[in-house]
């Protein structure tokens, strides 16, 4: 699905029922960890955290929906040339996918995503399971940064 800018897909689907979804590429994994580093000496900036779920969610995507890891490298040099790399423990680890678990667009027990096909091509509604989101965490925290 083509995204389009945000303020078609707002109009096009204005109580979220389907395509404005979208939107919400990279904000799961994102608020989690925007949520968890809050009150902490590391908070987080909202934009910085989406950077890091947008990452997470790009290696999601390359592994579930076929997103090329060409394109995975662009988004994730690109948002880490931006926003820099968020430094974390392992033992944050558990506690940021149990955040994960409760985000609003989650149905029931089942974790929904939106993902990308391309890069402006995004899809939604994607089960992925807690071990899926482990691996998009580590990858992420075994980055290297130049």
């Amino acid at each position: 699905m083509q995204s389009g800018s945000k303020k078609a897909v707002v109009q096009a689907d204005p109580k979220e029922a389907g395509l404005r979804k979208i939107l919400n590429f990279g904000h799961t994994i994102g608020h989690a960890f925007e949520s968890y580093f809050l009150d902490s000496e590391n908070h987080l900036l909202h934009g910085e955290a989406i950077a890091l779920g947008m990452i997470c969610e790009g290696f999601l995507s390359a592994q579930k929906i076929g997103f090329s890891f060409e394109e995975l490298d662009h988004l994730t040099k690109m948002m880490l040339q931006i926003y820099g790399k968020v430094e974390f423990s392992k033992e944050h680890l558990d506690p940021i996918l149990d955040l994960c678990l409760q985000d609003k667009k989650n149905e029931g027990n089942v974790l929904l995503f939106s993902l990308l096909n391309s890069i402006g091509d995004c899809t939604y509604n994607i089960p992925v399971n807690r071990e899926e989101i482990r691996d998009a965490i580590h990858y992420y925290h075994n980055l290297k940064t130049a």
